[in-house]
C-alpha cells in the first residue's frame, strides 16, 4: 500500500507520520481516521481532503449541475453530513 509505505519512510527518516485508509464519503471511515490520529498524535489540529476520482473536467461554467453534483458532492466537512457538498459557483461565460 503506498500510504503505509509513504509513512514508513517517513518516520524511517526520524519523522512521525500515520496512515488510515479512508473512504471520506463514508462517514464512519472519516471518524475512524481522526479518532486514530487522536490516539496517536494526541490532538488534530487541521485536515487537508486530497479525495480523487473527480472526472467531470472543463471550464466550470461548461460542466453540468447533474455532473458537478455527482463528483463534488460527497465531499463535506468531517462530521457534517447535513450539510449540503460544495455549490457549483455561478460563472458567467
Amino acid at each position: 500500500m503506498w500510504g503505509e509505505q509513504a509513512a514508513a519512510e517517513l518516520r524511517a527518516d526520524g519523522g512521525r507520520a500515520l496512515f488510515v485508509a479512508t473512504d471520506v464519503t463514508v462517514e464512519p471511515d472519516v471518524e475512524r481516521l481522526v479518532q486514530a490520529a487522536v490516539a496517536e498524535f494526541g490532538r488534530l489540529d487541521g485536515a487537508f481532503n486530497n479525495a480523487g476520482g473527480v472526472t467531470a473536467s472543463g471550464p466550470v461554467h461548461t460542466v453540468a449541475s447533474q455532473a458537478w453534483q455527482a463528483e463534488l458532492g460527497p465531499l463535506r466537512p468531517a462530521g457534517s453530513s447535513g450539510r449540503p457538498g460544495p455549490a457549483r459557483p455561478a460563472v458567467g461565460s
